[in-house]
């Protein structure tokens, strides 16, 4: 059944992806090119505007980016290198941007798996976490952002993977998991230095889980009266180690691009000097970027947590500290709506499965399938569309803050977004020569019009038959996938 569900996950967000890439995502992958092909992180000269890079020493340069997510993409890089020698030749030049751009789903596919396993390690039927993950795999925003670069699925990965770590931890008390989660908080550290505030919310989970191993008696014993269990100490400076690791690698990319270790590259203007206020009610209630109205399913988490209260009071309450932190945090960023043709409160991504895990403790039934299908809808458009009613022409000419408060540019509220769907254009495509520059003006024309999946791009640039063949078979997977998990996913709940 886990194998299904990965698949599934996987072969679905591989058939939603766009085929190009963003800004936010151009610009990681020039600093993967660069590590990949010159041993450097100088991104040259590109067609970026320049708030994304800044100068660098000795011409080109530098992303003002953390370097995580470049470095993680290597081996996607890699396989794109060695597609492109099979690749029709039109194409070759693209490869490797369309290789590092999967990497997006295999992380989002990676997070649903961890959350049926997290499920299942508090104590659920196999069948029940199915259900919980397919929640999360098509009932968030998690969907639409793993079929792209951004660095959101890999961070919600990551946190899925430290919080089931220690709960693996507190159940039989070995020291793997705790190897895990400071390797997996290593990486979020480095893909995104933010997520280090989280670490006081996680040592403490740590250290309290560690006094559980050793009340059990599953640990070594303490050293002596009145000393601490030194199981309980390791398992702290185990996890110590990743954090500082992870600071160390971020101190060291700033000094290398700019010299010192607490330069940013970020404009002096972009910081943390929102309300909080406003950008809570704006994540909140907004019906432009509220959580709720872009994921419903939370709302069958809501009716789950006071059984979770009393049945994973600890889990519970690490669940709530990395939704508050994000929540917080983000909510004081200068640009917390994130871009104009963005879908939902993309900040919000990396928190989205764990907070859905109390669905695990609510009977599904009409509420659950009836919630279920209407944010499947949601997600579904935002694929499609990837924003482009919040992009149009006629939406450019108030501010993303004034958009995310206003009805009328609502993307879920909206009957003009809706409609929007009515007008998309399945007859027009990128031809090859379009898809080596995929910021050219041609392509942003077609990107506003088109509808947002790679396979019909493909289509519609009459490429050879082959070049459709991995769609095919990614839906017979995704079909196969379907068929293994619906019966015992939703007929056989325990």
């Amino acid at each position: 059944m886990r194998l299904a569900l990965f698949l599934l996950a996987l072969s679905v967000y591989l058939l939603s992806m766009t085929g190009t890439l963003g800004i936010d995502e151009e610009t990681m992958y020039l600093v993967t090119e660069s590590i990949a092909e010159r041993g450097g992180v100088n991104v040259g000269p590109s067609m970026l505007r320049e708030t994304w890079t800044v100068p660098a020493r000795g011409g080109g340069r530098y992303s003002i980016l953390e370097v995580g997510q470049s470095v993680l993409a290597l081996p996607f890089y890699y396989i794109g290198k060695l597609g492109a020698s099979i690749a029709p030749t039109q194409l070759r030049p693209y490869a490797t941007r369309a290789a590092v751009a999967a990497m997006g789903p295999v992380f989002g596919a990676l997070a649903v798996l961890l959350v049926a396993l997290l499920v299942e390690a508090l104590g659920h039927s196999p069948a029940r976490a199915a259900a919980v993950a397919l929640l999360a795999a098509f009932g968030t925003i998690l969907w639409p952002y793993a079929r792209t670069f951004y660095r959101e699925p890999v961070l919600a990965a990551l946190f899925l993977a430290i919080v089931w770590a220690l709960v693996r931890w507190r159940d039989d008390g070995r020291m793997r998991w705790v190897v895990l989660a400071s390797t997996a908080f290593f990486l979020a550290g480095i893909v995104r230095v933010l997520a280090l505030g989280l670490f006081p919310f996680f040592a403490a989970a740590i250290w309290r889980a560690g006094l559980d191993v050793h009340a059990r008696g599953d640990g070594a014993p303490a050293r002596g009266p009145g000393r601490p269990y030194m199981g309980n100490v390791a398992a702290a400076a185990i996890f110590g180690v990743g954090a500082i690791a992870a600071l160390a690698v971020d101190l060291g990319y700033n000094a290398l691009r700019f010299g010192s270790p607490w330069a940013t590259g970020y404009p002096k203007e972009e910081t943390f000097s929102h309300p909080l206020h406003i950008g809570l009610y704006g994540f909140l209630f907004s019906p432009g970027r509220s959580v709720f109205l872009f994921c419903p399913v939370l709302v069958i988490a809501m009716f789950g947590l006071p059984r979770m209260w009393r049945e994973a009071r600890e889990t519970l309450g690490l669940v709530a500290a990395v939704v508050i932190f994000h929540l917080c945090v983000y909510g004081c960023w200068w640009a917390w709506a994130n871009g104009r043709g963005l879908w939902g409160p993309r900040y919000l991504v990396p928190m989205l499965p764990l907070a859905l895990l109390p669905a695990a403790w609510v009977k599904p039934g009409r509420l659950w399938i009836g919630v279920l299908g209407l944010s499947i809808a949601i997600q579904a458009m935002g694929v499609l569309t990837w924003g482009r009613f919040l992009a149009a022409p006629e939406k450019e000419r108030a501010r993303v803050e004034v958009k995310a408060f206003d009805v009328t540019h609502s993307a879920v509220l909206s009957g003009d977004a809706w409609a929007s769907l009515g007008t998309l254009r399945w007859d027009r495509a990128y031809e090859p020569s379009v898809l080596r520059d995929p910021h050219s003006p041609e392509a942003h024309d077609l990107k506003a019009t088109t509808a947002a999946v790679w396979w019909a791009y493909a289509w519609r640039a009459n490429l050879p038959l082959r070049t459709l063949a991995p769609a095919v078979v990614l839906a017979a997977l995704a079909l196969g996938s379907m068929i293994a998990l619906g019966v015992r996913a939703f007929r056989n709940l325990a």
